[in-house]
């Protein structure tokens, strides 16, 4: 089960009262555990992350991540998923780099109006058969690059959902405040269509 940090729940974008996730204070987030379900290399395999997010803060900071929680280091990771409203722009990382002042970040950006104050999809997939990263908003696809790897980009650190302070062993650098909703991992690439899918109607695929 994930260990999770001062998360509550809040009112979904449909409404619904008490389902969508909650972010209400620099010490909310979540470690989701290590599973291999979890775990993710793009030297090997295709994979995909899609949510929904409200955002409610005026600083960078992480949707999604993956870091060594107990030194914080960022090192070799297969996503990180990150918006600044500064920029009014999210950006997609995968990183095959050894050391903070290695070479090695790949990225796909884009720019977002209204990024603040309002529900906003964003789906970020990796196809490993066209070493592509492809970067969508609201269901439109806004960015992608091809990519090269010189070092292993596979990573057993555990998917951070929101940022987290210091407690205890376990912390991050950009700490998420607002909402997300309808948060979903794949071990494979999302076509158009299913991406489409999900902003649209919210299907569950398989």
């Amino acid at each position: 089960s994930p260990l999770v940090f001062g998360m509550d729940y809040s009112a979904d974008r449909f409404g619904n009262p008490k389902s969508a996730l909650y972010f209400s204070n620099i010490y909310s987030g979540a470690v989701l555990p290590t599973e291999e379900n979890l775990q993710f290399d793009a030297q090997k395999m295709s994979y995909s992350v899609a949510l929904w997010f409200y955002n409610s803060i005026e600083h960078r900071v992480d949707l999604i991540s993956s870091y060594d929680v107990t030194t914080n280091a960022q090192k070799h990771f297969p996503i990180q998923l990150l918006m600044d409203p500064k920029e009014n722009e999210i950006r997609f990382y995968i990183s095959d780099k050894f050391s903070k002042n290695a070479a090695g970040h790949n990225f796909c950006a884009a720019k977002v109006q209204d990024i603040s104050g309002r529900w906003i999809f964003v789906a970020a997939i990796y196809d490993f058969d066209r070493k592509l990263m492809q970067l969508y908003v609201d269901g439109v696809l806004q960015s992608e690059e091809t990519i090269a790897f010189q070092y292993s980009t596979k990573s057993y650190f555990p998917i951070i959902i929101g940022g987290l302070k210091k407690s205890g062993s376990v912390f991050s650098r950009r700490l998420y405040l607002g909402k997300m909703d309808d948060i979903r991992f794949y071990r494979r690439a999302l076509s158009d269509k299913e991406v489409a899918m999900l902003y649209r109607e919210g299907t569950t695929l398989d």
